[in-house]
């Protein structure tokens, strides 16, 4: 049987059952999602039972307006994504460029301030409320310049420098290290029935090159760093905090790699609308044509999710292996 393809699109005060399409893209890689949505440049208003008004939705709608996206079939939405307009193409069909909380970070007070504190003080004295990983490292910041830096840049900065993971998840900001949210939650995946299409490739141990850079930071503010791994292989970073001997950086930027190093799975594959992913989440994947790979668990990095006139997707792409 058929499923229907439904929405609830709510931006400012007009509400929409219909859109031609909507992309929504989330990972712990960038800081703040995104989502396009495409509607018809003009729409009907119901304003009572015999009265309506036609409205033009390029010059209606603003940039700074709320947004909010469920989808789902038959009804049955799911929010996937709150937000602010961010930018109108008056295409056609109109697109809509939505981001999350992080439009208004990038709008706030610009604070120029040479900080000396920890990196756990820094945030939570212009993050209120943030919420932490509770191993995030105990980084000693002496004159962190902030130079007319919005609350947007004091993150990507943060990120840049240590390697976090910074994002939103339901207007709640997140700091910490990958994958340290910990939702425990598991999604099983079959290629026989559940995965749509797929460009994973299984991939043997003694394949995998890569090289890598390791860098830790002191409690000083100061830095060392040691490379390791394949000369020719891609090359990953990896951050530490406190390691003050190389020799010692060198042997846990190798255990990283081996982490990474790893046989299964690499790439990405598509699936239904449900189950409703998000990254940092852990997928199992089954195949009964290869059954000594079934059950095997992966964490997801990325979820790209589309709705619209060719059905309801979420590509997935995953990462490292995990124990299940």
């Amino acid at each position: 049987m058929a499923l229907l393809l439904t929405c609830e699109i709510n931006i400012d005060t007009l509400k929409f059952r219909y859109a031609e399409s909507v992309e929504i893209e989330s990972t712990w890689q960038e800081i703040g999602d995104k989502c396009t949505i495409r509607l018809p440049n003009k729409a009907v208003l119901k304003k009572s039972d015999t009265e309506t008004e036609e409205l033009s939705l390029e010059k209606t709608f603003k940039t700074g307006m709320a947004v909010q996206v469920a989808l789902g079939y038959d009804n049955k939405n799911i929010l996937l994504f709150e937000g602010y307009i961010a930018q109108i193409k008056p295409n056609t069909p109109l697109e809509i460029v939505c981001e999350d909380e992080i439009y208004r970070l990038k709008r706030s007070k610009k604070i120029s301030k040479a900080y000396t504190g920890t990196l756990k003080g820094l945030l939570q004295e212009y993050f209120a409320g943030v919420q932490l990983d509770r191993n995030l490292p105990d980084v000693k910041l002496t004159n962190f310049l902030l130079k007319e830096a919005t609350q947007a840049e004091i993150l990507k900065q943060l990120k840049e420098s240590y390697g976090l993971a910074v994002y939103f998840r339901n207007k709640q900001l997140y700091v910490g290290l990958p994958y340290f949210e910990g939702f425990g939650k598991r999604h099983k995946f079959d290629f026989q029935k559940n995965v749509v299409d797929s460009d994973l490739e299984y991939k043997k141990e003694e394949d995998i090159r890569l090289k890598c850079k390791a860098i830790s930071f002191l409690s000083n503010n100061t830095k060392i760093e040691v490379e390791t791994g394949d000369s020719d292989g891609e090359q990953k970073t990896f951050y530490f905090f406190g390691i003050s001997n190389k020799a010692q950086l060198k042997t846990l930027a190798e255990n990283e790699l081996k982490k990474l190093k790893f046989e299964g799975y690499r790439g990405s594959f598509e699936t239904f609308g449900v189950p409703v992913l998000a990254h940092s989440e852990t997928v199992l994947l089954f195949d009964n044509r290869y059954q000594e790979r079934d059950g095997q668990g992966y964490l997801v990095d990325r979820v790209k999710t589309s709705w619209g006139v060719n059905g309801y997707r979420q590509n997935v792409e995953i990462n490292r292996r995990v124990s299940v």
